[in-house]
């Protein structure tokens, strides 16, 4: 029995979270929407806005950007 209570409590633990942003703004031209949906579990976190992905790992020190066409710096 305290197996199964211990396997049940990690995987609530390990549950992730899913957020989701809608931002709208308005000024002096067309009013303009933008969705982020953010997913983070454990030490990973994901970032999705429009057609770009931000992945970060803090057990690694790594960052990912994910971008269809090139940045050029």
């Amino acid at each position: 029995m305290a197996a199964i209570a211990v396997v049940a409590a990690s995987s609530v633990a390990m549950a992730g979270v899913v957020m989701v942003q809608k931002e709208q703004v308005t000024g002096a031209g067309q009013p303009q929407s933008t969705e982020r949906t953010l997913l983070i579990q454990g030490n990973k976190e994901k970032m999705v806005s429009g057609n770009h992905q931000v992945i970060t790992d803090l057990d690694k020190g790594v960052m990912v950007l994910i971008t269809p066409s090139p940045i050029i710096l």
